[in-house]
């Protein structure tokens, strides 16, 4: 699922998988939600080394540098030599690259060291224009384009992918366009990185009596069982005006920078761009799903009387669940097993289980679950499933959290949908089996079906008015980014909601910047969650094998619409209420 694109450079979306030559994938929250992948390796045959997740700040800006310059090395050796295989020859240069930095690119989700998570995330934006620079080199793009057709569908599928990856990076730009395709690309990088910033940094607090309570991304939780009502209204009014003076403006100036980049590729929109060759359809089509879900789903429209701070308390809770029944129901779905493993952590308390086949007890990769609460480690309540170290044979995924007030273990009723759809997307990485990293990301939208659909064979199903919700968001988002250059996104996201799901604004309170979804990989994409939930509906009679074997096992070496095909002998349909 992509984290966008496997490298995430440009924000082009990912066909459905991707792969790695010895793979790893890797998906990171490059502008997409939070699943990691750490380290694949890039050549046949070697075997990852362990990853030292005990680095200090000093030693990852020292390691990313290092990795940059021989990345840039091998990509202009590679301009030189023009080799028929270029499309295989820079797979391998970033895979090797993006392996040796796998606890450095990784670390910011989860370190408490300030300094350590800062370095982090500062190699993560340097990877970025590094990326971004690769995919909009004429040159690169020619050899690629000019060799030879591989023969093995594989390898012919990742040449594709890196010729289509390079089209959208701005390869095909001349000039001052080209130049100010990647400087737009690098601004937008360093805007989304303050962005994360300025929320991961923020400390805002309330009162109520003699408490101090701090507002971060708990928010649900308190909402929910707090019985102070002036507790709850000041809460929630907090937590959507964290960082709001800076990170408006930022989001503001990303969305007009997005809009000038899709028209310097010929389009007429950033949604537009974003949804060139979806499985959901172009723009128009998305707009009449969105519309028509906000309709099937308006009887969990919360009565206009509720106070914006009071629907968490009458949302429907599912009953609690442990972490290891919830990865069990998971697994047994994919028939795969989750047995605890002794695999090295990078801090404690954090769990790893191994995923083994269940038919044949073959070894398939990692998972990592972080999920409490640690003193400096970023305060968010979900970042979905974030990728670790993997061999040549083997890959990781992290699911990562930030919970607080939780019991070690537990999972809270309001949290268990939230973990198994994070569980979908981090076993979605570790049961792909295609041998590139590039065809092992896949799309938001291929993301979230596996996140819907493991929810669903896990035994949850999302409650109308989180649908509604999912369904008015998407709306906004598009408007969004098809509103032009100058957007005022404040008073669209008021005219966006009111009609449909009035609480999700509170005059003098800014909720498109309470969360990362918009400047995270989530811009133009937010549609896939209420897509994905009416979708799943129609899949999941299939079953978890199935699924497994037609959907995850191929990642992006096939197209969404193509696995979703071969999966149910028809094409997908929305199934709604």
């Amino acid at each position: 699922m992509i984290p966008y694109g496997l490298y995430g450079a440009t924000g082009e979306v990912t066909p459905r998988g991707v792969a790695t030559r010895n793979v790893t994938r890797t998906i990171f929250p490059l502008f997409f939600a939070f699943v990691v992948l750490v380290g694949a390796t890039g050549n046949a045959g070697a075997t990852m080394p362990a990853v030292d997740w005990h680095l200090d700040a000093s030693t990852i800006s020292a390691d990313c540098t290092a990795a940059l310059s021989r990345l840039s090395a091998r990509t202009q050796s590679l301009a030189r030599e023009r080799p028929a295989g270029a499309a295989v020859e820079l797979e391998d240069a970033a895979a090797d690259a993006r392996d040796a930095l796998a606890a450095e690119l990784f670390l910011f989700n989860v370190a408490s060291d300030a300094n350590v998570r800062n370095a982090s995330r500062l190699c993560r934006l340097r990877w970025r224009d590094g990326i971004a620079g690769i995919l909009a080199d004429r040159n690169l793009y020619a050899i690629v384009a000019a060799a030879p057709a591989p023969r093995d569908p594989i390898d012919r599928a990742l040449s594709e992918r890196w010729k289509e990856r390079m089209e959208r990076g701005g390869a095909t730009l001349s000039g001052s366009r080209r130049d100010e395709y990647v400087r737009l690309v690098r601004e937008r990088n360093d805007l989304e990185n303050r962005f994360w910033t300025n929320l991961a940094d923020d400390r805002t607090t309330i009162r109520a009596g003699r408490r101090t309570i701090a507002v971060d991304d708990g928010t649900d939780d308190f909402l929910r069982t707090e019985r102070d009502e002036d507790a709850r209204k000041a809460y929630e009014r907090a937590y959507n005006r964290r960082a709001a003076a800076a990170n408006v403006p930022l989001l503001e100036r990303t969305i007009a920078i997005r809009d000038r980049l899709a028209h310097l590729l010929g389009f007429e929109s950033w949604a537009d761009y974003r949804l060139a060759g979806n499985t959901a359809g172009a723009f128009a089509q998305v707009q009449t799903f969105l519309r028509d879900a906000v309709s099937a789903y308006a009887q969990g429209r919360p009565p206009a009387s509720m106070a914006p701070w009071d629907v968490e308390r009458d949302a429907v809770r599912p009953p609690s669940r442990t972490i290891d029944d919830a990865l069990d129901s998971v697994c047994s779905a994919l028939a795969v097993r989750c047995g605890r493993s002794a695999a090295p952590v990078w801090a404690p308390g954090v769990r790893a289980y191994a995923v083994t086949d269940a038919s044949d007890g073959r070894e398939r990769g990692t998972l990592y679950v972080d999920v409490m609460r640690r003193p400096g480690k970023a305060p968010f309540e979900s970042v979905p499933a974030v990728v670790l170290p993997r061999s040549s044979h083997e890959a990781a995924a992290a699911i990562v959290a930030s919970w607080k007030d939780a019991n070690d273990g537990a999972i809270d009723g309001d949290r268990v949908r939230s973990f198994l759809g994070d569980a979908g997307r981090a076993m979605a990485i570790v049961l792909a089996s295609v041998p590139y990293e590039s065809l092992a990301g896949v799309s938001n939208e291929a993301r979230e079906l596996d996140a819907a659909v493991v929810e669903r064979l896990a035994g949850e199903t999302p409650a109308t008015r989180a649908s509604l919700r999912d369904a008015t968001i998407g709306q906004i988002d598009l408007a969004f980014h098809s509103s032009g250059s100058h957007v005022d996104t404040t008073r669209l996201w008021a005219a966006g909601v009111v009609p449909a799901f009035g609480q999700l604004y509170d005059p003098g309170t800014y909720p498109q910047v309470a969360s990362l979804d918009l400047m995270d990989g989530w811009d133009a994409m937010l549609y896939a969650r209420a897509w994905s939930q009416a979708i799943a509906a129609d899949v999941l009679s299939e079953g978890g094998e199935k699924y497994r074997r037609d959907v995850l096992a191929p990642a992006a070496s096939q197209t969404l619409t193509d696995e979703l095909r071969n999966l149910l002998g028809r094409d997908a349909k929305p199934v709604m209420p």
